[in-house]
């Protein structure tokens, strides 16, 4: 995604939108991100595509994500995936709320890694049948 741009994946059930995922403000190194889900299973294939499409295919270095502070569903979501918490910005929210700046960075993600680790055998696999 070039600055400006962005990018969005949806995740559909029963024809019904149930999630999403939005990268935009990229730069070659760092993406914003934003998440929305709205059925909790849909919330470990939509981030699987994510990583994979950010830290795969963009080759990103980090992403970065903005969260409110009261938002704690999402916070506990976001040091899951390994991100770490960077800053606040004091009364930055819509509603006056308190926002954290998390970032997440493609060698401390452990979903990554293990994707990552996952291709590398299988190529590794493929070349030695080859």
């Amino acid at each position: 995604a070039t600055p400006g741009s962005f990018h969005a994946f949806g995740w559909i059930h029963d024809h019904v939108l149930v999630g999403g995922l939005l990268f935009h403000t990229s730069n070659g190194r760092n993406c914003f991100v934003n998440i929305a889900v709205t059925r909790p299973e849909s919330l470990r294939p939509l981030l699987r595509l994510g990583l994979r499409y950010c830290f795969g295919q963009l080759a990103l270095h980090r992403l970065t994500l903005f969260i409110a502070a009261d938002n704690i569903r999402s916070i506990r979501l976001a040091m899951g995936l390994g991100a770490t918490h960077e800053a606040t910005l004091r009364e930055a929210g819509e509603k006056g709320e308190d926002m954290h700046i998390y970032a997440l960075f493609r060698e401390s993600c452990p979903h990554w890694r293990k994707e990552w680790q996952k291709a590398a055998t299988r190529r590794q696999h493929q070349t030695t049948q080859s």
